[in-house]
């Protein structure tokens, strides 16, 4: 399946025990200028944990090491 044929992906969510003890993450894509693109194209990341009551619990922002090919 070609970058064309398949649904862009933005961000993602898991529910599971997070690292900080939340139950669920959100992942968001970002390029270097912070704006959303698809998870493929992506170079930078930010990912939010929630508590129970939907609270952010954490937040962190990291660099995705992509080659120029856009694999990692």
């Amino acid at each position: 399946m070609t970058m064309s044929e398949r649904e862009k992906v933005y961000s993602e969510s898991r529910v599971h025990p997070t690292p900080s003890g939340g139950v669920r993450s959100e992942i968001f894509y970002f390029d270097d200028h912070r704006n959303p693109v698809d998870k493929e194209e992506a170079t930078a990341c930010e990912i939010l944990e929630y508590d129970e009551a939907g609270r952010v619990i954490c937040s962190t922002i990291g660099r995705l090491g992509r080659k120029k090919d856009g694999n990692t």
